[in-house]
Order: C-alpha cells, then structure tokens, then sequence
C-alpha cells in the first residue's frame, strides 16, 4: 500500500473545500503518510487556485462539478484482501447525502472492509470526441486521475482507483444519481448544472467519468470505452529531477547537470531544449507532441525555477522562488500561455508567453546568446 502523509491530507482538505465544495465531512483521523512523489502532485494541483485565468478555468470547471478525489484512506481501518478474495467480493456504492453534495465511497457486501493488495493498472477510454487529448495525469500505485484537453479548454476528468482507497466527493445539489446497466455492471448517472458524471466498479476499481457542457449520453459513450491502457501508450512528460529533489541551494553547475535550460551571467546553456519547446508549438495537429523543460535563472536574485510544459495545445509554467534570496519558503506561482514567441535585438533574446486570456505579453525568459 502506499503510505501517505496525513498532515498533506489534511492540508489539500482545506484548500479543496475553498476551491471546491465549500465543505468537506469531518475525518476523526488521518493515519496514512504521502508518498514524496504524492505529495509533489498535490502541491502542484492545489497551487492551482494562484494561476492564470485559464488555469483558474480548470478550477471553475471542477467547483462547477463539485468533485473531489481523495487518494487516501480517510480514518479507514482495514484487513488487507488477497487480489483473488477482492476479485470474489461484490462491491455495492453507498451514498453519504449532505445538503449539497454527496460523498460515495465503495463497500464490499458482506460488510467486512478491505483494501486490495496489489498496484493498479491503468485504464483510460478508448473513445473521445474529436481534438480531446490526454494533458495532465496524476498516476500512483493506487489511483489514476487523468485530464483530457481540447484546443478551446473544454475538459473530460477520468478517475480510476483501487477500491477501498478513495472517496469521491460530488455535487448531487438539486439532483440524484440514476441507477443504468453499463456493460454489465451496476452503474450511477447525473446531469447536474452543466456537468456530467457516471460512476461504477468492477469489483477491483472503481470509476468516474466527468464531462462538461456535454450530453449524459456522450459521457456514458465515453464510460463505456474504458479499458486497460497500452503499457507504450503515450503519457504526459515529466522532468528528469521532481522539483522537490532539487537541492537547496541550487547551483548554475546543478542546474545544467540536471538538463535544465541555464541563465547566468546573461548567458544561457543547454538552449536546445528550449529551441526543442518552441518548435513543438508550431507542429500541425498531425505531429502533436507534449514537451516539458525546466529553465532556471540566476540573474534575477535567483535561482527562478520555471517548469514549462508544452501540453501539446498551451504552455503552462509552473514558478518556484523557494530557493530565491529574500523570498519567503514555499513561494510558488503559476500561469498558462497561449504560446510563447521570441524576439531577438542587440544580441539579447527576449521569450515572451502571452497570456491566454488576456493576450498580454510576459517576460519569463531573457539571455545574451553572445555570452
């Protein structure tokens, strides 16, 4: 099982219900400890609420929806189930009604609780409708929560977890789940204010699918195409060093070991990479691809700490000044541009994102090819 770090938990409970639900059950207990890799997942999702318009669209999307997955037994005394003995258990969704939403958990039957002793394997749908694309994953032993993107910024959210190691939280608010027949399985359906939501087991997982300003029967289509995913399917890319490995203090010889795109001195080092992120945005549809680079500045009081992920449709940037000299710890910030363009003059090359709602441009990114 993973291990997970109650004092997180209790943290992304907090943040999650200002951003989400305004409210979230009370947990007597919270005796599980976060993986490290899930604990730099969470923090990503839960700076979320400081970034961009559009970024802050992301979140508007999922408040709308009133959906939150926590990946995490809450107060959950377990026995441990063989895979065999889980895969025997008949597993039955109960529903916990509050005043405006609904908390769903998944229990076995006969009553006795358990959580499966094996690691999950991913399933993603094998239908989406036309210019959807896998962007953002959160994937760990226990839980897959992915998000899909088209070029306007509409979304579809699939959430996949070992049953017995999760609670969904949804927005059941002036409406209820309905009971169909999903392939054979027991499954639950809502359209409620503009969001749509089904939800099953299969007596190993449990399941959601949340579309947006889509039909219930879209998001049902979709459902139903899930299956296991491909082992060399495509991912969304990750950096060779998590942030949160990084050294404290960061140096310009660290840096450019690590791969990352280096400015100091007004000079700049491994600049391919960032060549690399700017041709990808201008590949037609047919050779999409995803990038993501770190830049990290030592000419502005830094070292600036830029992740830049090309995300096959806008570039987000996630910007980490913790190691920066005269800013306070856990100083992070994010922000998502429609693309990033740069200009040259004098020698001094300047990259500027421009802001994907507003068009304005932003300075990121300023070096001296010369040096």
């Amino acid at each position: 099982m993973t291990e997970l770090h109650d004092d997180l938990l209790e943290k992304a409970f907090g943040e999650a219900r200002e951003r989400m639900l305004a409210r979230l059950p009370d947990d007597a207990k919270l005796d599980h400890v976060f993986s490290g890799e899930f604990e730099e997942r969470m923090r990503r999702m839960i700076q979320a609420e400081k970034r961009s318009p559009w970024q802050r669209r992301m979140t508007a999307f999922a408040r709308r929806a009133a959906v939150i997955v926590v990946a995490a037994v809450v107060g959950f005394s377990a026995c441990v189930l063989s895979v065999d003995a889980w895969k025997q258990g008949l597993f039955k969704m109960v529903e916990e009604k509050f005043p405006e939403y609904s908390s769903i958990t998944y229990e076995p039957v006969d009553g006795a609780a358990g959580v499966a002793e094996f690691t999950l394997a991913e399933y993603q749908p094998a239908y989406l409708p036309d210019g959807f694309r896998l962007t953002e994953q959160m994937l760990a032993d226990s839980i897959n929560w992915s998000t899909y993107t088209n070029a306007e910024g509409d979304m579809i959210s699939f959430q996949q977890s070992i049953l017995g190691s999760g609670t969904m939280a949804i927005n059941t608010e002036g409406s209820q789940l309905e009971e169909f027949d999903l392939g054979g399985e027991t499954a639950y359906k809502m359209d409620n204010r503009g969001s749509q939501f089904v939800l099953w087991n299969d007596n190993q997982y449990s399941y959601m699918v949340l579309t947006n300003d889509m039909t219930l029967d879209e998001a049902v289509r979709i459902a139903a195409s899930i299956r296991l995913y491909p082992p060399d399917a495509p991912h969304p890319p990750h950096l060779p060093v998590d942030q949160g490995l990084l050294p404290d203090p960061y140096t310009p010889e660290e840096a450019a070991e690590n791969g990352d795109v280096v400015i100091s001195g007004g000079g700049i080092e491994n600049v391919q990479a960032l060549e690399e992120l700017l041709n990808a945005q201008q590949a037609s549809p047919a050779q999409w691809t995803q990038l993501i680079i770190r830049v990290t500045d030592f000419d502005r009081g830094g070292p600036i700490i830029r992740d830049l992920y090309f995300d096959g449709f806008r570039v987000h940037c996630d910007e980490d000044n913790t190691r920066t000299e005269g800013q306070e710890k856990n100083t992070y910030s994010g922000y998502t541009y429609a693309k990033l363009v740069r200009e040259t003059q004098d020698g001094v090359t300047v990259v500027y994102g421009i802001d994907d709602y507003t068009g304005d441009r932003v300075e990121p990114i300023r070096y001296d090819e010369t040096k």
